[in-house]
């Protein structure tokens, strides 16, 4: 059975569970995350990251499952008219359930049904 996942613009309500799942040594050796990650990275990215968000020039989700646990980020980076990079991580905790293709699809949907891309 695929993996349910729902995509929310990421928020400083996720700051908390994006900290202890990306500073994992697993998850910043096989990502671009920083290494080791910083105490506080989770919250300036965030800050950093939600005005971008808004305007349109990056997005960036909180990937949630069906228990409504935060599982990884998503997003679109490298936004243009008609491209951009997807990019995404998964905490640890949650690898080999589904996870990455299911928020993968879900981002790919928003990117070509809500922000039009080609």
């Amino acid at each position: 059975m695929p993996a349910s996942v729902t995509l929310e613009p990421i928020a400083p309500r996720h700051a908390e569970d994006v900290q202890r799942l990306a500073a994992h040594p697993d998850v910043v050796a096989t990502t671009n995350l920083p290494e080791p990650y910083p105490d506080d990275g989770a919250a300036q990215w965030i800050e950093y990251v939600r005005p971008r968000h808004e305007a349109g020039a990056e997005f960036a989700f909180a990937i949630m499952n069906a228990a409504g646990e935060l599982v990884g980020v998503t997003g679109l980076v490298g936004v243009t008219a008609t491209e951009a990079e997807l990019g995404f991580w998964i905490g640890k905790p949650y690898w080999n359930r589904g996870y990455a293709t299911a928020a993968a699809r879900r981002t790919l949907q928003f990117a070509f049904e809500e922000v039009d891309l080609e």
